[in-house]
Parts: C-alpha cells; structure tokens; sequence
C-alpha cells in the first residue's frame, strides 16, 4: 500500500507542532526526574557521610581518652619517688618462716593451719580448722596481738563434715623494719 497524504502543506506543518510539544514536555519530566533522583542519592551519601564521620568522632574521642589515661599513668609513675620503693621493699623482706611460726604457736589445741595466701603489698589471708566457734574467736585475739598484724579480720566460718569449723581470716601485715 502506498500512503498518500492529501492535507495541504500547512495542515502538515500544524500537525508537527502538537508533536514537539508532546516530546518537550517529555523530555522535560524525564530530565526533572533525574534530578530529583540524583538529588535523592547525593543526600543519602551525605547522610551516610555523616554518620561516618560521627563514628570517626567517636573513636577519636574514645582514643583520646585513653591516650590521657596512658599520660596519666605515665606521669603518676614518674611521680614515684624513692620512698616507696623503698615502702614497697620492706613489704618483700617479710621473714616468713617466723610469721607461719607464729601463727602456728598461737592456734588453740586442736587446732590446724589448712592454707596461707600472700597478696601484695602487704595482706595474708589463712583458712584454718578449729574446733568450735570460741577457739576461733581467741585464735582472733591472738593473731591481733602478734607483733607484725596491723589488723586481723575474722571473713568466714563455715562447718565442715568432721565436725570442725573452717575460718578465713584476712591479716593486714605491718611494715618491717
């Protein structure tokens, strides 16, 4: 079939005007589409951005902190001085055998040492089996009075199977000289 065209050359040229408007409208929505969306997706990187930043902050912030702590420290042992170390060497030079022997000859008849425990700088710690709550509380006196306890602490008493109480007491050891 052959297409033949029999408006005049006018009608022709009025149709193409429709035409163009149609295809500038859009064309215009769809370049006003995609600047809105590349609009929507830089705002989201900024977005992101920003929230990467802020974590950024706060790890700054955090590693500040300890970066101060660590001066602190740094500091605080610059600070030490002679006189505690030579605090801290008296506490080493503890004569342990005469202490466990002391302790030993204060116990009340039947009386037994089961453990002893050091912690630095200057604490025992000793659990020991007594048999009733009476001898516990004269072992207590008599740990007070020995000349190397600063001060003797009575912590627990539990009653063991065998009839026997089972004691820890906590000894803050003076310094010696």
């Amino acid at each position: 079939m052959i297409n033949i065209n029999l408006l005049p050359k006018k009608d022709r040229e009025k149709n193409l005007i429709p035409l163009l408007i149609i295809c500038f409208i859009i064309s215009w929505f769809l370049l006003i589409s995609m600047i809105i969306y590349q609009n929507l997706s830089v705002q989201q990187k900024i977005i992101q951005e920003e929230i990467n930043v802020n974590e950024i902050l706060s790890e700054q912030k955090e590693l500040n902190n300890v970066l101060n702590e660590l001066n602190a420290i740094k500091l605080a042992e610059q600070e030490i001085d002679k006189k505690d170390i030579l605090n801290v060497l008296h506490y080493i030079r503890l004569d342990a055998p005469n202490i466990l022997q002391n302790m030993n000859s204060s116990l009340p008849t039947n009386g037994k040492l089961t453990s002893v425990y050091f912690s630095f700088p200057s604490q025992l710690s000793i659990i020991s089996e007594l048999n009733s709550l009476s001898h516990a509380a004269d072992y207590l006196v008599n740990l007070r009075n020995l000349p190397f306890v600063n001060q003797a602490d009575l912590q627990v008493i539990s009653k063991e199977e065998n009839q026997y109480y089972s004691i820890r007491y906590i000894i803050d050891l003076k310094k010696q000289e």
